[in-house]
């Protein structure tokens, strides 16, 4: 029994012990230091109201009891809510940015410089209520400026009611400069860092310590500075995140654990990028209504079937328009509705536009040329990685550990990926859809368009890949940087890319050289529809590996000569269901598929069609009578003449008019 009492009332203990230990806990407070508004006249003074919170923060952060909010992370905050202007936090805002900041209270203020005076007012907030539960004024001459901060600080202990131990009593006492002019320096100092000056930060810094050798937080905050410059120099001007700074610095390490988690930061990186293209490339037609060439063999077996008996017929206009009406992709595709395409989009955003898609492939790409520029700023040796062995899991794949720039180098100019390719199609669409270029920064950090960027990339660390690992040289990954060198030097050679992606279907194989195995039956483009509008370019010949052209029953007679006498290297056709045969349109027919599909993907009014209509029956009528006079002519009989212009007048073929004019010019 006696052990079973001991028992208990040592459980009763541990409760009371476990109960108290909660209750500190929950009332540990947190506290945020907000920047002092500088009531002077004189805005030089501004830069204390940074340094003023510092000092604050430094000291209370000595007290165990309380919690004090980082100045970075306020910082952040008061980025994010647009305060930067000022970075002042009033009573009318303390409440919003101290519940921002998960603070319970918050220490809000100004200072006046008046001559040698100096003056703080200070105000504690209680955030949840806005209520103001301590108010101090404290004035001095402004050499003794640290004697009024650890007055403000001893101030605020008392109102917190906070006990502190003896060492926390040491530490608040300790001053941090007793210099005005080492303590305004550091000031300028923070301030230099918030605006990422590092280099300016490091420099005052310098200067602090010099006019006071004692002042341990400037030293703290310079050792950190140069301890870290590269790195600030790095997320200033590629604005990446310290994270992937630090994977790849890591590198230098050699050991498997840092170059796996490389490779799989380079290959998620790489990877998200795909996905964003083959959002888009994948769904090019349901987020481009209208676009020619989504039509399954059946639809074309019904259209041409039914088109080719119309040439039994004498006028095929109405004919044709009421096939066009009836078959035709324009009047029939039922079209899944972009929101809901870009739903399932790589960035995890609801509800993104077009528009706000087009901004987030921009800042992926951003991002992922200021990576490569950072591992390409590091020179690193060749053989980091390199025999390291291992794998790493790639998006359902393996793939074996290797030297960066090998590995970098490998993903731009190896065409078995399809990834360039695919980017640069995704970037053509993403243009056709929208009617803009995409805009990104290169690695000299020059705006360019995207597609000029990624063949600088392709051309840069393909030839850096090439050159540092020569054994792995070959014909096809020579071709890769050939085409991205063509493809710089003739830009004009995109206008030819989105001319066939606009009335046909662009493969990624076009992109490719000749030393490709596989692109011998990829050597075809295949047009949907054609545009007197908008002829093929002249920069239409600069495409690589292109033989043939079939138009699918869509370019006119006359106008094919003209195509096959501009381009002589190249065959074009008119083809279909990919059978080759001399199936070009006549005049009135293309007339009457233009004017329809116009009408159908609502480029001109119901009006206009009627009108344009009208004037296609006109010609189609005085082609028909030219036709029959000439065959009429033919007869040397006059009786057998005016026999076969009867038929023609009582079949209602002609009218009366028609009749006595064909006569005159007959001689009948």
């Amino acid at each position: 029994m006696k052990w079973q009492n001991r028992y208990h009332n040592t459980m009763k203990k541990l409760f009371v012990l476990l109960f108290i230990s909660c209750f500190l806990v929950a009332e540990t407070k947190t506290i945020a230091i907000s920047y002092f508004d500088n009531t002077s006249s004189k805005d030089e003074w501004n830069y204390i109201s940074k340094g003023l919170a510092d000092m604050l923060i430094t000291d209370l952060s000595n007290v165990k009891s309380i919690q004090i909010v980082e100045r970075e992370k306020l910082e952040q905050i008061i980025q994010e809510q647009n305060l930067a202007l000022t970075g002042i936090i009033d009573e009318s805002t303390a409440a919003q940015v101290g519940k921002l900041l998960g603070a319970k209270l918050i220490l809000t203020g100004s200072f006046l410089i008046m001559g040698e005076t100096m003056r703080i007012d200070a105000r504690l907030v209680d955030v949840s209520t806005g209520e103001v539960i301590m108010a101090e004024k404290i004035e001095g001459k402004k050499d003794t400026f640290f004697q009024l901060e650890k007055d403000l600080v001893n101030n605020l202990v008392a109102s917190l009611n906070l006990g502190l131990s003896k060492s926390e009593q040491r530490r608040i006492k300790k001053i941090q400069t007793e210099s005005f002019e080492a303590f305004y320096v550091y000031s300028s100092a923070i301030v230099a860092l918030d605006n990422e000056e590092y280099e300016e930060s490091k420099k005052l810094l310098e200067k602090a310590v010099e006019i006071d050798d004692n002042y341990d937080i400037a030293w703290d905050k310079l050792d950190e500075i140069v301890a870290n410059l590269d790195k600030l120099l790095a997320l200033k001007e590629l604005k990446l995140t310290e994270d992937i700074i630090n994977i790849i610095n890591d590198i230098e390490k050699n050991d498997k654990s840092s170059c796996e988690i490389f490779h799989k930061m380079f290959f998620l990186k790489w990877n998200n990028i795909h996905r964003a293209f083959s959002l888009i490339n994948n769904n090019i037609y349901d987020l481009s209504p209208g676009r020619p060439g989504f039509t399954t063999n059946e639809e074309l077996t019904d259209i041409h079937n039914r088109r080719t008996s119309l040439t039994r017929s004498i006028f095929i206009t109405d004919d044709l328009i009421e096939i066009m009406m009836e078959t035709h992709i324009y009047g029939k595709m039922d079209y899944r509705s972009p929101d809901e395409i870009l739903t399932s989009n790589v960035f995890k955003k609801t509800n993104i536009t077009i528009e706000e898609y087009v901004s987030e492939v921009e800042e992926m790409l951003n991002e992922f040329v200021s990576l490569l520029k950072y591992v390409d700023s590091k020179d690193f040796n060749t053989q980091l990685c390199e025999n390291i062995g291992g794998m790493v899991e790639n998006d359902g794949s393996t793939w074996y550990i290797q030297n960066p720039t090998k590995l970098i180098g490998i993903w731009f100019i190896t065409g078995d990926w399809e990834t360039f390719q695919n980017w640069i199609i995704g970037l053509l669409n993403l243009e056709y859809i929208t009617g803009k270029s995409i805009e990104i920064l290169d690695l000299d950090g020059e705006k360019k368009d995207a597609k000029t960027v990624l063949d600088e990339l392709i051309i840069y660390f393909g030839n850096k890949y090439l050159k540092s690992f020569p054994y792995d040289v070959s014909d096809q990954k020579l071709q890769v940087i050939n085409e991205a060198i063509n493809r710089k030097k003739n830009p004009d050679i995109y206008n030819a890319y989105q001319w066939v992606n606009t009335y046909g279907i662009l493969e990624e194989a076009h992109l490719l050289g000749k030393n490709w195995d596989f692109l011998d039956e990829w050597s075809e483009i295949v047009i949907y529809e054609y545009s007197r509008s908008d002829p093929i370019p002249n920069s239409f010949s600069l495409i690589p590996h292109i033989t043939d052209v079939s138009f699918h029953e869509c370019v006119p007679i006359k106008d094919l000569e003209s195509i096959r006498k501009q381009f002589p290297e190249i065959k074009f056709n008119s083809a279909y269901m990919g059978k080759y045969y001399d199936g070009a349109l006549p005049e009135i027919e293309y007339r009457v598929i233009d004017l329809v599909e116009s009408r159908l993907l609502n480029k001109i009014s119901i009006e206009q069609f009627q009108l344009e209509k009208n004037v296609i029956y006109k010609q189609e009528k005085k082609d028909y009578i030219l036709r029959k006079k000439n065959k009429l002519l033919k007869i040397d009989s006059s009786e057998k003449r005016l026999k076969e212009l009867n038929k023609l007048y009582e079949r209602d073929f002609i009218s009366k008019e028609e009749f006595e004019d064909l006569k005159k010019e007959l001689g009948l």
